[in-house]
């Protein structure tokens, strides 16, 4: 609780530590808690950006991820390349382990640069060609049905970036 009262500061609010925890705790309910792992990253995010985070549920997470790398990666390797998107990334639950008790143990994270991208990216009429080009030997419809198997991909949550916290 300590390294808080510095940010608090830095971002402009005149509380304690102490204060803003009871702020918080007054006019909000935790739900859950859970310490998140990046398994895969393209990209980056910035302030301003929108994130769209697809919750997932996959029965057995290696397998998902082997999958989101060789399908999904290259493709938003090419989006990214192209300025359609800022970022894509595979974030896994490390903690809680409960298992099949947990209601997601993954997420995709798509990272757009602005409304008008993402706007862009709901109709895009490149969309079979990029990933013909890309994936010859995986044909599109069987590919979404394998994955469909991996995973259930339970919500998709927009978000806009208003601040961040990054490593230098």
């Amino acid at each position: 609780m300590a390294d808080l009262g510095p940010v608090l500061k830095k971002a402009g609010l005149s509380m304690t530590a102490e204060e803003y925890i009871a702020r918080r705790d007054s006019v909000s309910t935790l739900v859950s808690s859970g310490l998140w792992q990046t398994y895969l990253a393209v990209g980056s995010m910035q302030k301003g950006d929108y994130i769209i985070v697809n919750e997932a549920k996959a029965a057995d997470v290696d397998e998902w991820v082997a999958y989101e790398k060789k399908a999904w990666q290259p493709i938003a390797e090419q989006l990214v390349k192209e300025g359609l998107t800022r970022g894509w990334f595979v974030n896994v639950m490390q903690l809680p382990q409960r298992g099949s008790e947990n209601r997601i143990n993954g997420v995709t994270v798509d990272v757009y640069p602005s409304w008008d991208a993402l706007n862009k990216s709901m109709i895009d009429p490149e969309f079979v060609t990029r990933w013909q080009k890309i994936h010859p030997d995986m044909e599109i419809g069987t590919t979404f049905e394998h994955y469909d198997k991996l995973r259930n991909n339970l919500t998709a949550n927009l978000f806009r970036v208003d601040d961040m916290i990054s490593a230098k």
